[in-house]
């Protein structure tokens, strides 16, 4: 006999109790893991009916460590209204053609009287070599405070859509119940300037200029409360057609040249283009001009300029607004595109929905809008269209 022949029977010996050893400390490692993650674990046996749970799932269901748990005790403490799902999908489990695994969430009713819980348990029906099910086992973990958060977050939510429906719904009746008498009051300035021109009295000029233009700031006004309610939706319809990206700059800063030489500032445009044309909504880009630009000379001083840029940009045209006036304090520009924002230190006339329309509308175009600004060396807002394809 050779030395590692006499040997043999010792060293499977040692290294049986080796296996052992590791096996243990895989099931200690195991059992820590799951004390960590706050789960439990049980085993059933199927022919028998008899369910063993560990501590923490009796826990769980509310059941005392001497109390016998059987089939039916388990199925007791499942919430009526829970109950045939939950042990509707045990049953399609237990057919061997399923695989076997299972996986439910469900409340519980415990046992001792306490508030109802919400478990999710995850298991595997064995079955024996003929195909009956054999043994279930598995693992159970207490999801209440994730649950009770989730149904708390989905009660507020539904709260909030219900108050921006009711918000919206509020908005756009009041704002087309007031443009009736709003047209009134703009028919009977303009009959009473036409009685100027007629040789009316001349007197009433001053107070007809302060008629027309609140008339014409309710129309902006009601616009912009219409506008933000269809943005909020996310249903904003833009009419595109084909337009010359040279004549839209044009045409805002001929529109727009008069208020900024009133408030001493200069205003041009300046152009980077070849004749490219742009897929848009020509009225709602000029409604987002209108905002850039009216903003600028809002907030401008006396010898500031204003230059109105375009240029391509790939697939798409960029259009910028930049300015030389105060520029926007860092901490403004993440709230700037909000509804309804007005930053400290501004004073600012109109409803602040102007920039959040704006980029709606943009958006709606398939384009971005965006700012870039230095406090003390102005603003730049620039935002993208769409080409015309050829």
């Amino acid at each position: 006999m050779t030395r590692d022949q006499d040997s043999g029977p010792a060293t499977d010996t040692i290294g049986r109790l080796g296996e052992r050893e590791t096996i243990r400390e895989d099931l200690e490692r195991l059992r820590l893991a799951m004390d960590v993650a706050d789960l439990g674990k049980y085993d059933w046996d199927l022919p028998a009916g008899m369910i063993h749970w560990s501590g923490k799932v009796r826990e769980m269901f509310g059941l005392p460590a001497d109390v016998p748990l059987t089939q039916a005790t388990r199925a007791s403490l499942i919430h009526p209204d829970d109950r045939g799902r939950a042990l509707g999908l045990f049953a399609a489990a237990a057919e061997p053609a399923s695989g076997g695994a299972y996986q439910a969430e469900y409340r519980v009713v415990p046992a001792d009287g306490s508030p109802e819980r919400w478990v999710s348990e995850r298991g595997q029906v064995l079955f024996d070599p003929a195909g009956r099910p054999r043994r279930f086992i598995g693992i159970v973990a207490d999801n209440t405070e994730r649950k009770h958060a989730e149904l708390e977050r989905e009660r507020l939510l539904r709260e909030l859509e219900q108050a921006v429906r009711m918000r919206d719904d509020l908005l756009a009746i009041v704002s087309h119940d007031l443009r009736t008498p709003l047209n009134s009051i703009s028919l009977a300035a303009e009959l009473l300037e036409r009685g100027i021109h007629a040789g009316g009295d001349a007197r009433i000029r001053k107070p007809l200029d302060t008629i027309k233009r609140a008339g014409n700031r309710m129309k902006q006004l009601i616009g912009d409360l219409l506008d933000m309610a269809i943005t909020r939706t996310g249903h904003l319809v833009v009419e595109r057609s084909a337009c010359d990206a040279k004549s839209l700059v044009n045409e805002a800063v001929e529109a727009h040249a008069p208020f900024a030489t009133e408030k001493g500032a200069k205003l041009d445009a300046h152009f980077d283009l070849h004749g490219e044309s742009v897929s848009c909504d020509q009225g709602r880009i000029q409604q987002v001009f209108a905002n850039l630009i009216g903003n600028a000379i809002k907030f401008c001083s006396p010898g500031d300029k204003i230059r109105v840029l375009a240029a391509p940009e790939g697939a798409m045209v960029r259009f910028s607004v930049i300015d030389t006036g105060p520029g926007i304090p860092a901490e403004a520009l993440a709230h700037l595109f909000d509804p309804y924002w007005s930053g400290r230190g501004h004073t600012r006339r109109g409803t602040g929905l102007g920039l959040f329309i704006s980029e709606g509308i943009v958006r709606a175009h398939g384009g971005q809008l965006w700012v870039e600004s230095v406090v003390g060396e102005g603003s730049a807002f620039h935002f993208t269209v769409p080409r015309e394809r050829a």
